[in-house]
C-alpha cells in the first residue's frame, strides 16, 4: 500500500502538531 503525496504531507503535519501541543503540555509541567 503506496501513501501519496497527500497522504504524506498530512502525516507529517499532524505529527508535528502533535508534538509542539505536548511539548506546550508537558514542559510547563516538568518546569514547576
Amino acid at each position: 500500500m503506496r501513501a501519496t503525496t497527500k497522504e504524506i504531507v498530512f502525516s507529517v503535519l499532524f505529527i508535528s502538531e502533535v508534538a509542539r501541543i505536548s511539548n506546550a503540555l508537558f514542559i510547563p509541567a516538568v518546569e514547576s
